[in-house]
């Protein structure tokens, strides 16, 4: 079987029960016809979606779909798309495409940005819904189909959708389509989006562990020494005690979640794991303890904010990174922007990523659901939900297929998030760290300006300024080093992803607040740390053995 020009650069990479392999047969783009087929059939004359096999057709005459879309056309990636390139949200590379390749004229309905989930549901309300769709929200697309509105396309993806487009949204599983799926039937199509963004880092400034004599930490008693050294050692040199240990926020189970995956407790959002065959709640399993006391002794020694409770990212984070107060911190890759920003600004400073330092764990586990963006969706009365398939085929075919032209359709220049201006998308969870490891390679081999793909939109951006770049996936001391060393082995797939059971809807909310409050005061002292025995039994008493039962029922346990 032919291999795509993308999916050869992923020959190797392990392959595990829940991960697919990336690179055992590569995608065929283009499906078999008569002869030796292209991509996509760009045939004339009326297309008949059943009478082809191809991986898209061409709609002659042209049809046109409607979109509706959050998107704001006065963005300032727009702006700086039509600076650069004179395109628009209606006319650009990738609406051309579509209308050149496809016969698909692109119109958007707009919604509003800021209240687009509501506007949804009144437009399903009002009968007055877009043909087409993004739907983020899975409550609301349960009452959608529920409602009957919704245009059912499982069987239109198991009918077109490409061998490429498949082994891609497929690679981590089949969990993918958990979300919108309802009695059996798929109802969206999901937008596969790289699962690695659910990483978290640490990121520490190596000039001040180079000023102190002080060596990376691997351990979280390491952690809490370096932390102490750079609150109480004057490593900035200005001769203050004005230096904190650590940068901390209230949205502290997720930003600084590897806090607790150190321990092998793994909050992750909504995050279920399976014990003796069951799904579980991760947040109320007991070792989420030994996390929260870890961060209790931080608090103690003053070693982390005492406004962290109250502090959003902003004040927690961005204030003492940017004031040059901070040399140690938990967070996503995109982080990475902040303290690029702050190296920007003061020369001296370095910060590099390290490996997450272990606690009562030997080997860190990372949680993560098979990562989403949205899933497509198309009213009950669409002409043509069929042509969803077929422009994903053609957008996975243009980034990573034989016919790719990645530097033109993912990033152009100083222009980023180009994939995400078309009205749908669809990446390789590969893309990011493959980027990665085209930098490494080519930095060894000192061809670093002769990149292509994700590799060479990274480091064009590192090497017209943008430290951060390098940060995230840069040959060195970066992110993505670690996502190497880990993905996919480390990996700690959720268990459900889904629409809200009814006791999750009904209760959910207040259920999850309860925890948040009662580990916050567990940290700061105000609350025993040993009541987390009590706490946990009144989460299950508020509606927690409801949901795990809803959870398991719903996934078949």
């Amino acid at each position: 079987m032919r291999q795509s020009k993308w999916k050869s650069l992923l020959a190797g990479v392990a392959a595990t029960a829940m991960l697919l392999s990336l690179a055992a047969c590569g995608g065929e783009s283009g499906g078999n016809t008569a002869t030796p087929a292209p991509t996509g059939s760009t045939s004339t004359g009326t297309a008949n979606p059943e009478e082809t096999n191809a991986a898209w057709i061409k709609y002659d005459p042209p049809i046109e779909m409607h979109f509706g879309t959050n998107y704001d056309p006065n963005s300032a990636e727009i702006a700086a798309l039509e600076k650069a390139f004179d395109e628009t949200l209606e006319d650009n590379r990738w609406t051309r495409y579509f209308e050149e390749e496809l016969g698909i004229k692109t119109v958007y309905d707009l919604i509003d940005p800021v209240d687009y989930d509501q506007s949804i549901l009144l437009g399903m309300t009002s009968g007055d819904l877009p043909d087409y769709f993004r739907m983020g929200n899975y409550s609301n697309l349960q009452s959608m189909v529920e409602a009957g509105v919704l245009a059912e396309m499982g069987p239109l993806y198991d009918k077109y959708a490409s061998p490429l487009l498949k082994e891609i949204v497929e690679s981590e599983g089949d969990s993918v389509f958990m979300a919108a799926t309802f009695d059996g039937k798929l109802y969206g199509l999901p937008a596969k989006m790289p699962s690695t963004n659910s990483y978290t880092h640490v990121f520490v400034r190596q000039d001040w562990l180079d000023k102190l004599s002080l060596e990376r930490p691997t351990t979280m008693d390491q952690l809490a020494e370096v932390a102490y050294a750079f609150k109480t050692q004057d490593p900035d040199g200005n001769g203050a005690d004005d230096t904190i240990g650590m940068a901390m926020d209230n949205n502290f189970l997720w930003q600084a979640a590897g806090i607790f995956w150190a321990f092998g407790g793994y909050p992750n959002g909504n995050m279920w794991i399976e014990k003796d065959g069951k799904l579980e709640y991760a947040n109320v399993q007991p070792e989420m303890k030994d996390g929260l006391a870890w961060l209790k002794s931080m608090y103690d020694r003053a070693l982390i904010s005492r406004e962290f409770g109250s502090n959003d990212y902003a004040k927690g984070y961005e204030e003492p990174v940017m004031n040059g107060k901070c040399g140690l911190m938990y967070g996503k890759h995109w982080n990475a922007f902040t303290l690029g920003e702050q190296m920007a600004e003061d020369q001296n400073s370095k910060w590099v990523s390290i490996p997450l330092p272990v606690g009562t764990v030997d080997k860190i586990q990372i949680p993560s659901d098979v990562a989403v963006d949205f899933s497509m969706v198309a009213k009950a009365e669409a002409e043509h939900p069929e042509a969803l398939v077929y422009m994903m085929n053609a957008y996975v075919d243009k980034l990573f297929g034989e016919n790719a032209d990645f530097d033109h359709f993912f990033t152009d220049g100083d222009v980023s998030g180009i994939w995400n201006i078309a009205p749908l998308h669809v990446l390789d969870p590969m893309v990011d760290l493959q980027g990665y490891r085209d930098i490494v390679a080519a930095d060894k081999a000192g061809t670093l300006d002769q990149l292509e793909g994700p590799g060479r939109g990274f480091y064009q951006s590192y090497k017209t300024g943008s430290q951060y770049y390098w940060l995230m996936f840069g040959a060195g001391d970066s992110c993505f080093r670690f996502v190497d060393q880990t993905y996919p082995d480390q990996m700690l797939w959720n268990g459900f992803v889904g629409a809200p059971t009814p006791t999750m809807a009904e209760r959910w909310s207040s259920m999850d607040e309860m925890l948040i409050t009662s580990f916050t005061k567990m940290i700061t002292g105000q609350e025993d740390i040993n009541n987390f025995d009590k706490v946990v039994e009144q989460w299950y008493s508020m509606g927690g053995t409801q949901v795990q039962q809803e959870v398991n029922e719903r996934v078949g346990k």
